[in-house]
C-alpha cells in the first residue's frame, strides 16, 4: 500500500492494482470512468478503481450529535 499526497491510496490485491481516490482524481482524464459514476451526493465519497476501471463508490455521511458543540469547545480549551 502507498499513499501519495493528493493521489489517494494505491496497492496490490490478488495481483490487481487497487486505487481509492476522489471523484475528481478518478475522472481527470477518464471519460469512461466519469460516465459510470453515480450522481454526486452530499457527504464524503471515495471512488475505488481496480486496474484503472471503476469498481465502486463509497459514501460516508455523519449527522452531528447534539453534544458536538460542547465537545468541540472542550477540545479547544484543553489544547495548548
Amino acid at each position: 500500500m502507498a499513499e501519495q499526497p493528493g493521489k489517494g491510496l494505491t496497492g496490490l490485491a490478488n495481483g490487481r492494482r487497487a486505487q481509492i481516490t476522489s471523484r475528481s482524481k478518478a475522472t481527470d482524464s477518464r471519460r469512461d470512468v466519469a460516465a459510470r459514476l453515480p450522481d454526486a451526493a452530499s457527504g464524503m465519497e471515495s471512488i475505488l478503481l481496480i486496474d484503472g476501471d471503476y469498481a465502486a463508490t463509497f459514501r460516508f455521511r455523519d449527522i452531528a450529535r447534539r453534544d458536538a458543540r460542547s465537545f468541540v469547545s472542550h477540545l479547544a480549551r484543553n489544547i495548548a
